[in-house]
């Protein structure tokens, strides 16, 4: 089955999202939107859930300005069973790698599609932003962009930390074009105090900070120190506590498509 492109009109509805699964094991599950007016060969957006796996309301909430703009909807679905930590790319319980899984969505979606997945835009919140990251480091050559909101923590360009808090021993080779992938980090404004699903441990605060705003500035400030990611920029979303609901209304989306470059208004 091969996505046309059509042309309708712009102000159609956008179509529910499918829900899919790949061939074979581990489960790899994904939600896929297309929108009425697909672009010939327009890059996917991926979008990645936090903790509470909340995929098919990230398409949602994304499918209006998708539709927009004629860009494709990729929203995988890390089920606890098998992906428990898949926000460090490797679950050490379970063994699965989530990158690898990512991959497999991605070619399954062009197969059954015939979507352009080989560069995609990626975007994560919360737990999804330090998935989002990571992938973004061991894959460069796949991620054209990358957009994390409200990372937990982050993966620090320092070959001599351990992994995930540095690209010692990582699950699989830091690609080389790693510091090239243009990071846009957002973060809301009141991400300041603690909150019960942030990491802490005396290491990660002293090199990090205590609340998620320090530390995504502190992630940004390192890429600038390393000489990458030299395109990469930090936004601060006002009045936006941690919670995805809260950051889309206050603009989370339409900053997200502004930092990808595919405003969905044209």
């Amino acid at each position: 089955m091969t996505a046309l492109a059509l042309v309708p009109h712009r102000d159609a509805l956008p179509p529910r999202p499918l829900f899919l699964r790949c061939p074979g094991q581990p489960e790899r599950e994904y939600y896929l939107l297309l929108p009425v007016a697909m672009r010939p060969g327009a890059e996917p957006l991926v979008l990645v859930h936090g903790i509470s796996r909340n995929a098919p309301e990230l398409v949602l909430r994304f499918a209006e300005l998708a539709n927009r703009a004629g860009v494709p909807l990729i929203a995988p679905l890390f089920q606890r069973e098998s992906f428990g930590q898949y926000q460090q790319v490797l679950d050490q319980r379970a063994g699965q790698r989530s990158d690898l899984a990512l991959l497999d969505i991605l070619d399954d979606a062009a197969r059954r599609f015939g979507l352009a997945t080989g560069r995609i835009a990626l975007f994560g919140f919360s737990g999804g932003a330090q998935f989002a990251h990571r992938f973004a480091l061991l894959h460069a050559h796949r991620v054209r962009v990358c957009v994390p909101a409200s990372a937990g923590w982050y993966t620090l360009p320092d070959p001599a930390l351990a992994w995930p808090l540095g690209l010692a021993q990582s699950p699989a080779s830091v690609h080389p074009d790693a510091g090239c992938v243009p990071f846009h980090l957002i973060v809301g404004q009141r991400e300041r105090g603690d909150d019960e699903a942030l990491r802490h441990s005396p290491e990660l605060d002293a090199l990090q900070g205590s609340n998620r705003r320090a530390r995504a500035r502190a992630w940004h400030r390192a890429l600038r120190k390393a000489g990458w990611s030299l395109e990469s920029s930090l936004t601060v979303l006002p009045r936006t506590r941690h919670n995805f609901s809260c950051a889309h209304r206050n603009g989370l989306v339409e900053t997200v498509f502004r930092l990808i470059g595919q405003q969905g208004t044209e």
